[in-house]
């Protein structure tokens, strides 16, 4: 394959990205089920009202296996899309794995083991944390300094 082929195969690929892409959060809300809990801003989006809600682009989810489900969440958004547009990489906080797109290396899913009981609520067939749970992490998060660059984030969530 000639550089003029790489390039025209990388374009028709940002092309088909940025067609489907608006797609990546529905296919991945697709693939969290089982046991599987969804935390985070859009756990609070599907308990608050709208005035409430914050603007944001992934799914952090607590999963037993999270790099079986980061695997399988990679999978299913590659077969969506018709080829290699997405890849699973280990984050920075132990048992944590996110999945990101190869074309913009946006993150789409972040998948966490929890170390911790999880407080949750069935709401439809989906599991979601409690808002107890959620204002008890972003209390927790302001009073410890590790977790500085969330603060602005939950000083927020708290008010």
């Amino acid at each position: 394959m000639d550089l003029t082929e790489k390039k025209r195969k990388l374009l028709e690929m940002k092309k088909k990205y940025l067609a489907l892409k608006q797609n990546i959060p529905q296919d991945v809300r697709t693939t969290i089920k089982g046991n599987e809990i969804i935390q985070g801003e859009r756990s609070l989006e599907q308990q608050l009202p709208p005035d409430l809600q914050r603007e944001t682009t992934d799914y952090d989810v607590y999963s037993n296996n999270p790099k079986r489900s980061a695997e399988e969440t990679e999978h299913h958004l590659d077969r969506e899309f018709g080829g290699d547009y997405f890849y699973v990489k280990k984050a920075k906080h132990q048992g944590t794995y996110k999945v990101k797109s190869r074309i913009d290396d946006e993150t789409y899913a972040d998948f966490t083991k929890p170390d911790e009981p999880t407080p949750n609520k069935k709401i439809g067939e989906t599991r979601y944390t409690t808002l107890k749970f959620e204002l008890f992490k972003a209390i927790r998060s302001l009073k410890n300094k590790e977790f500085a660059h969330r603060h602005s984030k939950d000083l927020s969530r708290v008010k």
